[in-house]
């Protein structure tokens, strides 16, 4: 037994020994009076990442991981309780919707009215959605779950303003009750708009979009590098011609939209 113990001894004195002499500095070899550089710290790199920005890298082709719609904090999409859905930058781009009222037509519990609408017309309380309200307020005009339009959202601030994709970067449609995050809002639920931001990487895209009525949609966006990881700007402009099959119908929508985005 005193063996034992005295070999468990030897064994920790010796552990702890080694541990002294491996955080010790070298001495410089005989000769060279230059020490050796000093071994870097892992615990000095410190990446703090911001718990209100979801960035486009968690965007995985129509998946995405992260999400603000839960609680207003960066929050894991399977860590939320709310029956939210989220349109990313590739299924806006490869379902050609180029604003609200298009895109709810391929969304889950959503409708649209209008002229490419799925649904005419329905009333509730003292609120009523048919041709006429859609064509004085066309993002107003439509419903979720089936009970009453949803409120609008451009980053998780309320809006007037109609949505558009040449400065849209995704969409989340948070279907149900919100007061939590909003107050007394809309039955329906929340349908925010997540403006496009400056990116740190230099970038050109054009786009044009013709159908059959003659319309013609041009959209030509510029992401410009300005200071390397520092400072980057966003240019986007809009013209979009749109023609009916009743003529001389027709609505034009023409745009500008700037960004820039700044790491002191």
């Amino acid at each position: 037994m005193k063996l034992l113990l005295l070999a468990l001894l030897s064994s920790a004195a010796v552990t702890v020994s080694f541990a002294q002499a491996t955080n010790q500095p070298r001495d410089p070899a005989p000769g060279n009076s230059t020490p050796p550089p000093p071994v870097a710290s892992n615990a000095d790199e410190v990446t703090e990442l911001s718990p209100f920005t979801v960035s486009a890298d968690s965007f995985r082709g129509y998946y995405a991981s992260q999400t603000l719609a839960g609680s207003r904090l960066k929050t894991r999409v399977d860590e939320v309780a709310s029956s939210i859905q989220i349109l990313t930058p590739e299924f806006l781009d490869d379902v050609g919707a180029t604003n609200a009222s298009e895109l709810f037509l391929y969304t889950t519990s959503t409708e649209a009215s209008g002229i490419n609408g799925n649904f005419s017309d329905f009333s509730v309380g003292v609120v009523t959605t048919g041709d006429a309200s859609t064509r004085i307020n066309p993002q107003g005009s439509q419903r979720v779950r089936g009970l009453a339009a949803a409120d609008l959202t451009r980053n998780y601030f309320l809006t007037l303003l109609p949505s558009d994709r040449f400065n849209t970067e995704s969409v989340e449609i948070n279907r149900g009750a919100n007061a939590m995050l909003f107050g007394l809002g809309s039955p329906a639920g929340i349908v925010n708009t997540q403006i496009a931001t400056a990116k740190f990487k230099n970038s050109r895209e054009v786009r044009v979009d013709v159908d059959s009525e003659g319309s013609l949609r041009f959209n030509g966006t510029v992401n410009q590098v300005l200071v390397p990881e520092k400072v980057a700007a966003r240019f986007s402009v809009l013209r979009d011609n749109q023609n009916f099959y009743q003529k001389p119908t027709f609505e034009d929508d023409h745009r500008f939209f700037g960004a820039v985005t700044a790491r002191p």
